[in-house]
């Protein structure tokens, strides 16, 4: 049973400074990428070299969202073993359906 979920939409109008030049399609994947690396530069300890190593794996901000994990000792659910959980955020580009 899920003790508490959140579901959240939140919308961004992002306009570059100079041209700017992306794929045909997936645009959402390049955003995603670029907002994961600026974000892991901000956020994680200078001492992390991978997230999935680091000693502040348990507390830090860019595990959670772009490498959340089962926590050690904790009840393995349904046939995935591994101990990585799907993310769970995209970012989808309106402007691409149109």
């Amino acid at each position: 049973m899920i003790s508490r979920l959140s579901l959240h939409h939140f919308r961004f109008h992002l306009e570059p400074k100079a041209p700017l030049h992306m794929p045909a399609y997936n645009k959402g994947n390049v955003i995603r990428g670029g907002f994961g690396s600026t974000f892991r530069r901000i956020v994680c300890h200078a001492n992390c070299r991978e997230p999935e190593t680091c000693e502040l794996r348990s507390v830090c901000p860019y595990t959670a969202v772009f490498q959340p994990f089962v926590p050690e000792g904790s009840e393995k659910i349904g046939k995935n073993r591994d101990e990585r959980v799907a993310n769970f955020w995209a970012v989808d580009d309106v402007a691409e359906r149109r």
